[in-house]
This record gives C-alpha cells, structure tokens and sequence, in this order.
C-alpha cells in the first residue's frame, strides 16, 4: 500500500445474531420435512392406513411449492426481514397445530399451514 492512500472502506456486513437467525429460518424447511420419523406414531395416533402417510408429505410440499413464487413477489413488495418474521411466527403456530391436531384432516390442515409458512420464510 503506497502512502497517502487509505484502505477502501467495506461495508457494513450482517451481524452474527443475524446471521444465526437467517441460518436458523433456512432449517426451518428441513426441519418440517424430518418427519419420516414419526410416520408410525402418525399410524397408531390417527389409526390410518400407511396409504394415507403419502398425504402428510404431499399437502406440506403442495402449499409449499405453490405459494413460494407468491411469496417471493410480497417480499420483493414489501419488506424480506418482515416476511421471514411473519413466516416464522406462523410456522411456530403451524407446528404448535400439528401437536394438537385432534383428527388426521386437521393435522393435514396444519401440514398445509407448516408449508405456507415455510415458503414465507424461504422466500
């Protein structure tokens, strides 16, 4: 570095809790895909047919796939930060949901609420 010349100056990153929270968000789509795990206790709780396992996946995927490029465009309108905090929000309530769900069609309800919120938070 020749003298007089300063060093260019970098612009303000994000900040860690930032970061662990964006990092956290972006587990939030694996996290309710996990839930192979629990296919058994779905069989007994419910008391379906392992035929009816296939629509615990597909009705989360559905809306998932469905509203992300939506929720891509409200983002781009409003704000990503507000996006992601609403997703969040409603992706505790969609889980909270799915633990109380008293019949298999409100667990399902719950699912498509889990894959709403997570297209808010991935978008």
């Amino acid at each position: 570095m020749s003298i007089g010349r300063r060093a260019p100056e970098r612009a303000p990153g994000p900040t860690r809790p930032t970061l662990a929270l964006a990092a956290a968000a972006g587990a939030l789509g694996s996290l309710d895909t996990a839930l192979n795990i629990a296919f058994p206790d779905l069989l007994v709780g419910f008391g379906i047919g392992v035929a009816d396992l296939q629509w615990v996946v597909v009705t989360f995927v559905l809306s998932y796939g469905a509203a992300l490029l939506v929720a891509g465009q409200i983002g781009d309108a409003i704000d990503h930060r507000l996006l992601v905090q609403a997703g969040a929000l409603c992706s505790a309530a969609a889980l909270a949901a799915c633990a109380l769900a008293p019949s298999y069609g409100w667990f399902l309800g719950a699912r498509v609420g889990q894959g709403l919120s997570t297209a808010l938070v991935m978008a």
